[in-house]
């Protein structure tokens, strides 16, 4: 019976479906539940590779169609490489390590370069301008998935999507300082913020002042 295929393969599109979910409910979540619910993900994913990985094992003589025959004389193989195996094993070991922190110098490398990529895209095509900005809007202008762009935010950012256009919008009304004929509000309202409220809510989150505490601050320096 291959039931248990089905199975994790039902496993599978339940993770992908809540990793979806998370992805979109970013604005209404903290950073850590955020980086908790995407750690899960990942375990559960592994798990269930793993538990795939074990039943293809046990039933490879169905998938493989072994006789007696075969499977005697690919122990006998085996049996014959075992001292020359042995010799290797530190080797192995030591290479084995160097892999592991070379694959996760490159992970890092990579996230880094999609954090750079996807900045520097919101800045010079200020597409935090946009007052509703989504991830799929940055995915089709930067063609980096949805959940790369998000791992990227959150692991170098050590934010949330939200949150990261924000700072950018809050970046370019303090840009455009002093108001000279204009009010905080107009500034707000063109680099993307939906509201006042919204407005002022960031700006305090981000400065620990308001913005009118903020700009009086600036005048006495």
């Amino acid at each position: 019976s291959i039931n248990w295929i089905l199975v994790i393969l039902l496993g599978f599109l339940l993770t992908e479906f809540t990793d979806l979910v998370r992805l979109n409910a970013q604005p209404y979540i903290s950073l850590t539940t955020n980086l908790v619910g995407q750690l899960v993900l990942s375990l559960v994913s592994f798990v269930l590779v793993l538990i795939l990985s074990l039943k293809l094992l046990n039933q490879s003589e169905f998938f493989l169609g072994l006789s007696e025959f075969e499977e005697s004389e690919l122990n006998s193989s085996i049996d014959s490489d075992i001292g020359e195996q042995s010799n290797d094993v530190d080797a192995g070991s030591t290479d084995s390590g160097s892999d592991s922190l070379s694959s996760a110098s490159n992970d890092l490398e990579s996230e880094q370069l999609i954090f750079d990529e996807v900045k520097n895209a919101l800045k010079k095509q200020k597409l935090y301008t946009i007052p509703r900005l989504s991830l799929t809007d940055v995915s089709k202008e930067t063609s980096f998935l949805e959940r790369d762009i998000s791992r990227a935010i959150n692991l170098v950012g050590e934010t949330n999507f939200c949150e990261f256009v924000n700072q950018l919008r809050i970046d370019s009304v303090i840009e455009q300082l002093p108001l000279k004929n204009r009010t905080i509000l107009d500034m707000a309202l063109e680099s993307g913020f939906n509201s006042k409220s919204s407005f002022n809510a960031a700006f305090k989150r981000t400065t620990k002042m308001t913005p009118s505490q903020f700009i009086r601050n600036r005048a006495q320096d």
